[in-house]
Protein backbone atom coordinates (compact mmCIF):
# COMPACT_ATOMS: atom_id res chain seq x y z
CA UNK A 1 0.00 0.00 0.00
CA UNK A 2 1.18 3.26 -1.05
CA UNK A 3 0.59 5.83 2.68
CA UNK A 4 2.98 7.71 2.59
CA UNK A 5 2.81 9.75 -0.52
CA UNK A 6 -0.14 11.61 0.75
CA UNK A 7 1.20 13.09 3.97
CA UNK A 8 1.27 16.48 4.69
CA UNK A 9 4.25 18.00 4.89
CA UNK A 10 5.33 19.18 8.76
CA UNK A 11 6.65 22.59 7.42
CA UNK A 12 5.25 25.71 8.71
CA UNK A 13 5.40 29.40 8.34
CA UNK A 14 6.94 29.70 11.74
CA UNK A 15 9.50 27.15 11.47
CA UNK A 16 12.16 27.82 8.92
CA UNK A 17 14.33 25.08 10.09
CA UNK A 18 13.23 22.87 7.11
CA UNK A 19 14.35 24.38 4.45
CA UNK A 20 17.16 23.50 1.98
CA UNK A 21 20.37 25.63 1.76
CA UNK A 22 18.76 28.08 -0.74
CA UNK A 23 16.38 28.87 1.80
CA UNK A 24 13.29 27.03 -0.01
CA UNK A 25 10.63 24.85 1.77
CA UNK A 26 11.33 20.93 0.65
CA UNK A 27 9.11 19.32 -1.73
CA UNK A 28 6.10 17.98 -0.87
CA UNK A 29 6.24 14.36 -0.15
CA UNK A 30 4.92 12.95 -3.37
CA UNK A 31 6.38 15.24 -6.00
CA UNK A 32 6.28 13.60 -9.06
CA UNK A 33 5.24 10.02 -7.78
CA UNK A 34 2.34 8.11 -9.73
CA UNK A 35 0.79 5.27 -10.01
CA UNK A 36 -0.64 3.64 -13.17
CA UNK A 37 -3.51 1.79 -13.08
CA UNK A 38 -4.88 -0.37 -16.26
CA UNK A 39 -8.28 -2.56 -15.94
CA UNK A 40 -8.33 -3.81 -12.12
CA UNK A 41 -4.76 -5.15 -12.16
CA UNK A 42 -3.03 -3.33 -9.57
CA UNK A 43 -0.91 -0.14 -9.81
CA UNK A 44 2.99 -0.04 -11.34
CA UNK A 45 4.21 3.18 -9.44
CA UNK A 46 6.88 5.48 -11.42
CA UNK A 47 8.04 8.19 -10.37
CA UNK A 48 9.13 11.42 -12.68
CA UNK A 49 12.06 13.79 -12.71
CA UNK A 50 12.53 16.79 -14.72
CA UNK A 51 15.58 18.03 -15.87
CA UNK A 52 16.62 21.69 -15.00
CA UNK A 53 15.42 22.55 -18.26
CA UNK A 54 12.24 21.08 -17.58
CA UNK A 55 11.88 22.67 -14.02
CA UNK A 56 12.67 26.41 -15.27
CA UNK A 57 10.21 26.12 -18.27
CA UNK A 58 7.31 24.57 -15.89
CA UNK A 59 7.89 27.16 -13.02
CA UNK A 60 4.62 27.99 -12.67
CA UNK A 61 5.95 30.54 -9.60
CA UNK A 62 7.99 31.93 -11.95
CA UNK A 63 5.56 35.47 -12.05
CA UNK A 64 5.25 35.22 -8.57
CA UNK A 65 8.72 35.63 -7.78
CA UNK A 66 9.35 38.67 -10.21
CA UNK A 67 6.47 40.07 -8.54
CA UNK A 68 8.07 39.73 -5.24
CA UNK A 69 11.44 40.36 -6.23
CA UNK A 70 9.89 43.82 -7.33
CA UNK A 71 8.02 44.36 -4.37
CA UNK A 72 11.39 44.23 -2.11
CA UNK A 73 13.05 46.60 -4.81
CA UNK A 74 10.00 49.10 -3.91
CA UNK A 75 10.54 48.57 0.01
CA UNK A 76 14.15 49.02 0.00
CA UNK A 77 13.74 52.48 -2.30
CA UNK A 78 10.92 53.27 0.10
CA UNK A 79 13.34 52.97 2.94
CA UNK A 80 16.98 54.56 2.10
Amino acid sequence: MIADWSVESAHTAEDDSTVDADGQPPPPPGLGKFLLKTGKKPGTPFEVVLTEVEKAVNNTNKGWEQAEARHRVGRQQVGS
